[in-house]
């Protein structure tokens, strides 16, 4: 019995593997960790996959809704800018104009303010053009009225200076 039980002792056990099956078995063992981690980390990628499709989508979206804004602004700014160039033109018009007065009111003198004012029957452009006059200074309109206004040439020629351009009713502009 005992030598039996020796010999037992001295084969190798079907059971216990040889050291190259245990480094065999160690190494797929790690090599299945890496593996399971490598599917893990693919799955993570693989859920996150969609969201980062969204994520572009969305982005490609948004950048088409700038483009769109960015175009209509470029045009919204050639409007304002053509807008612009419209009131530039008006306004130097009327600078042009508003000079043209000036200058025409320096060229009075109380000798022409007189002679207006000697008229019984004046030409029917020098009437109109004292009665829009006498509008604007929110008077009478009849030619008795035009010449007393006339009646003190230096005071008729400094109320033409001082008028008051800016503030004129918007009535009187129509």
């Amino acid at each position: 019995g005992s030598e039996s039980t020796q010999q037992q002792d001295k084969q190798p056990s079907a059971e216990l593997p040889c050291e190259e099956e245990k480094a065999d078995v160690g190494h797929q063992a790690t090599e299945s960790q890496d593996t399971s981690k490598a599917a893990d980390t693919s799955n993570e990628e693989v859920n996150e996959y969609p969201q980062t499709i969204n994520f572009v989508a969305n982005t490609k979206e948004e950048f088409k809704t700038l483009e769109a804004s960015k175009q209509r602004l470029e045009e919204e700014i050639k409007e304002l800018e053509q807008i612009n160039a419209e009131i530039y033109n008006k306004l130097n018009g009327v600078t042009t104009t508003l000079e043209a007065a000036v200058n025409a009111l320096n060229c009075l003198n109380k000798a022409s303010i007189t002679e207006l004012k000697s008229f019984s029957n004046p030409p029917v452009v020098v009437h109109k053009t004292l009665s829009a006059l006498m509008i604007m200074l929110n008077r009478d309109q009849s030619w008795a009225s035009i010449k007393k206004t006339l009646s003190n040439p230096t005071e008729f020629i400094q109320l033409l200076i001082c008028y008051d351009k800016d503030n004129m009713p918007e009535k009187m502009l129509k």
